[in-house]
């Protein structure tokens, strides 16, 4: 938070021209692949071994908040606020939240995944919907079991924002930007959990959390002292 103390407050996430108020949080979980004889890594249907990682950035800074290493076994289990996806797919989300309080608390997130009267049924805030996208492919796009039978692609995305407070197309341009998390994975397979170094599973997590603090270390230099093309810049 010294962008609070040294600038004019946590910068502004944006998506499609627009400042989004508040803070987004992404969370998306990757694979990593890793050795067979490292404790807790899996085979996948591609024949090789993995770890499943879930992370968390902040979207204003490009800082990693948290991550967790988890066993390659796992199967993902997408959070309420998560997007549909295709079959196989991590788990992702994007959690707009409203502006820190002038205590520095950030308002509650999570919320409890099942109802109370444990039916199986997502315990989902009032007012959630979901929101699908019809569109024709690009060429070369992959279209998935359901998209095959009329030749077009449909993307999913489930939202509790509540009516009034964004057109349909703020919300899903919002929610596309999602994608900028690719890019906060890629620089951490660089700084360091891309190659997790040791066979016990304890060490490979303090070495992702290490890792998470190199992408910390990066994105607050950017938004400290970094102006123009540099505050964008990508690691080589």
């Amino acid at each position: 938070m010294h962008a609070v103390e040294t600038r004019d407050g946590i910068p502004a996430s944006r998506a499609g021209g627009r400042e989004l108020p508040g803070l987004v949080l992404d969370i998306d979980a990757t694979l990593v692949t890793c050795h067979s004889e490292k404790e807790n890594a899996a085979p996948t249907y591609k024949h090789g071994f993995v770890y499943r990682p879930l992370l968390c950035f902040l979207d204003n800074t490009g800082e990693a908040l948290a991550g967790v290493l988890r066993p390659g076994h796992l199967r993902p289990t997408p959070p309420p606020t998560t997007s549909a996806g295709s079959p196989g797919h991590p788990p992702h989300a994007r959690v707009p939240l409203a502006p820190p309080t002038q205590a520095g608390r950030l308002p509650a997130l999570w919320r409890p995944g099942r109802r109370a009267d444990r039916s199986g049924r997502p315990a989902m805030p009032a007012g959630t919907r979901i929101i699908v996208r019809r569109e024709r492919p690009h060429p070369g796009a992959q279209l998935f079991l359901f998209d095959l039978d009329e030749g077009v692609r449909h993307q999913v995305f489930l939202t509790d924002t509540l009516y009034g407070q964004g057109p349909l197309q703020l919300l899903e341009v919002r929610h596309r930007a999602h994608a900028r998390v690719e890019d906060r994975i890629l620089c951490g397979m660089s700084t360091g959990f891309g190659r997790f170094p040791a066979r016990h599973f304890q060490i490979n997590a303090t070495w992702l959390e290490l890792s998470l603090a190199a992408i910390d270390l990066l994105a607050s230099t950017q938004t400290l002292l970094a102006n123009g093309k540099l505050d964008t810049a990508e690691r080589k």
